[in-house]
């Protein structure tokens, strides 16, 4: 009887059952033994023989285990110095021919590329420590990727230099089902340089080869050394376009900079639904230099009006008094005209006081708002938080809340001394385990609950039970059931 099943009714089965358990199930049946060979081999990174995905590759790649590789991540600069001879590797660089244990021609590799014809999702790194030099001799392996996954990506990252761009994009073939596309703007050197324009004209002739198919782009870019001015400004309109993420030094928002992101966002207003601003540089010795808020908040990025139903939204780590509410003001404005749209908010790198909480909640406490999905750092999660929320948001299906400590009450008033105080305090502890001993809240909508392990002082397994009791539509608090979130072990607890 078992055997007979059709796959898809294992497959069905196999929903039910551990991953781990599963892999120990592989021989019970074809069915289970296709789904944990499918599990073990479904992403391959190629780079370096100490890599454990690498020498599995190299040593056990057979041309039926290549077609159940789905993410395939190439990292080739290490394997230059085999492609070409006159490449001469920086000292320190592994020779995985000879401590693969046999011999491996650089044919045998191009073979596995080949064979991998079901990759839906690839990756082509030249991360900062690697050699530019080496990577741009392995173009062979490059072109293989090419030839065999062209028609079947649907993502694509390439994370490597502007000065890869040449070698990696000119062999490039149409990929008739991609979707999304992750480019990075760096280049070797930190210091501003000129950016020969001839590559961002590549990059954005790439890109309009695609034009009808993107749905997703990313672009990141962790240097002030580039300035993306000329890419965003000429990149022409994506008519597919709803997803748009940039991840991009702080100083490239400063007052008088100019990105062109705001152009390229007047011409995506009519289609773009998800957008993610991210600032990658928010270092200590860099907090001294942070922007006001109205000059963060004046930069033309955030002037665009876009109908959007996604906002992730990285804010800077504005901690004195008169910022915030600076901060809180400026905000509020900027998400006034998406109250109606937005069904998921996400707030990045600034820690919220409950009164910066209150203001945020009372834009989306309108009849006809679609917010159902927020998520947010705070200092304390206390009582009053959680009455607010389900009283001002009772349809929001999913929360996320990173916080400090626990509180009974929080005045969101903004002293850092007194913060540290309570924070350190575990009075204030229990003060939220007797407010919410008699708390409930039945008729909210919230489905999904997550909240990263903070330091408690041992106090986490009574929060847990407490939560659990006083949210019974809650169907998974940190991706587990409520039973199993209340057994795990309790990190913070000293033994």
């Amino acid at each position: 009887m078992g055997p007979s099943l059709p796959y898809d009714i294992w497959c069905l089965v196999a929903n039910f059952i551990p991953k781990l358990e599963l892999s120990r199930l592989y021989r019970v049946n074809s069915a289970f033994f296709h789904m944990a060979m499918n599990e073990r081999y479904c992403q391959v990174m190629i780079h370096d023989i100490a890599d454990e995905n690498t020498r599995r590759c190299l040593m056990n790649m057979s041309p039926v285990v290549a077609t159940r590789v789905r993410t395939l991540i190439l990292r080739p600069h290490l394997f230059g110095k085999f492609m070409n001879t006159h490449i001469v590797p920086f000292a320190g660089r592994l020779n995985f021919v000879r401590q693969a244990g046999k011999h491996i021609k650089s044919s045998a590799l191009l073979r596995h590329l080949t064979c991998m014809t079901e990759v839906t999702s690839l990756t082509i790194g030249c991360y900062p420590s690697d050699d530019l030099r080496m990577f741009n001799s392995t173009t062979l392996l490059i072109a293989a990727a090419w030839s065999a996954h062209g028609s079947r990506v649907r993502s694509l990252s390439l994370a490597i230099p502007l000065e890869a761009y040449p070698k990696v994009l000119t062999a490039a073939p149409t990929f008739k089902s991609l979707e999304d596309l992750n480019i990075t703007l760096r280049v070797e050197h930190a210091i501003p340089i000129a950016i020969d324009e001839t590559i961002f004209s590549l990059i954005i002739s790439f890109i309009g080869l695609h034009a009808q198919s993107l749905h997703g782009l990313s672009v990141d870019i962790p240097r002030a050394a580039v300035n993306p001015f000329r890419f965003f400004h000429n990149l022409g309109q994506l008519p597919q376009l709803k997803r748009l993420s940039i991840n991009l030094p702080l100083n490239r928002l400063r007052p008088g900079f100019l990105t062109g992101i705001d152009s390229f966002l007047r011409k995506q207003a009519n289609t773009l639904r998800d957008l993610s601003i991210l600032i990658c540089d928010l270092l200590p010795n860099n907090l001294s230099l942070l922007l006001t808020p109205d000059d963060f908040f004046s930069h033309p990025i955030f002037q665009v009006q876009i109908r959007l139903t996604y906002l992730e939204l990285g804010l800077l780590p504005w901690t004195k008094t008169g910022q915030r509410s600076l901060m809180t003001a400026s905000l509020t404005r900027y998400l006034y005209p998406m109250r109606m749209t937005l069904s998921r908010l996400a707030l990045r790198d600034h820690t919220l006081t409950f009164t910066e909480v209150q203001s945020v909640v009372a834009v989306f406490s309108t009849p006809g708002s679609q917010l159902q999905s927020l998520e947010m750092r705070i200092y304390f999660l206390s009582c009053n938080l959680l009455d607010l929320l389900s009283q001002r948001l009772p349809n929001l299906h999913h929360l996320e809340l990173g916080f400090e400590a626990l509180t009974g009450q929080d005045s969101g008033a903004w002293i850092e001394t007194v913060y540290w105080y309570r924070f350190t305090h575990s009075l204030e502890a229990s003060t939220f385990f007797e407010g919410m001993a008699n708390r409930t809240y039945p008729d909210w909508a919230l489905r999904r609950l997550t909240m990263p392990t903070y330091y408690c002082s041992g106090k986490w397994n009574e929060t847990r039970a407490l939560l659990v009791a006083a949210l019974p539509s809650v169907v998974t608090f940190n991706g587990l059931s409520p039973d199993e979130f209340v057994k795990v072990p309790d990190y913070t607890r000293s033994y």
